[in-house]
């Protein structure tokens, strides 16, 4: 049984536990456990910080364990990640000039978790992602200035943002 205060952050999540349930198989089955897990987080921790009462002990403690969680996420290992994510590293690395792209992915957590992903394992590439106007965090025109101006080395895009 969750708190309160736990449960009134799980009703105001937009998306419900079986969109992130089926986006999180996905996440699992395209890019491996790092990125699915990474794709819970994100889920998650927003939630939790908005609602938690750090003077509540037990919602205080929830906070620290997904904390943990968090410095997990800072070191992926390549047995977390799926075969053809490693091949498409493989490829990355290997690329005798500076790399220059678009990746473009099904669906929009997808790019998310893949630009997410690649940021922390390739070192000296710098991986955006754009989702079309209405569900980026980020700025979809400048993600595309930053692609242009060279900042950004590869642009995760689901069909959304591939204008």
């Amino acid at each position: 049984m969750f708190s309160s205060t736990i449960e009134a952050a799980l009703a105001t999540c937009e998306t419900t536990w079986k969109q992130i349930d089926r986006r999180y198989g996905v996440a699992l089955t395209s890019l491996g456990v790092y990125a699915a897990e990474y794709y819970l987080y994100s889920q998650i921790m927003p939630l939790f910080e908005d609602e938690c009462n750090t003077d509540d002990d037990d919602e205080e403690s929830i906070l620290s364990s997904l904390q943990i969680f968090s410095a997990i996420l800072l070191e992926p290992k390549l047995d977390w990640i799926t075969p053809k994510v490693v091949s498409l590293l493989e490829i990355l690395r290997t690329s005798a000039t500076r790399l220059r792209g678009i990746i473009f992915v099904e669906q929009r957590h997808i790019a998310v978790c893949l630009s997410h992903l690649l940021n922390h394992l390739l070192k000296g590439v710098q991986s955006a992602y754009m989702l079309g106007a209405a569900s980026s965090s980020e700025d979809p025109e400048d993600t595309v200035k930053r692609f242009r101006a060279g900042d950004v080395d590869l642009r995760m895009s689901s069909s959304a943002g591939h204008t």
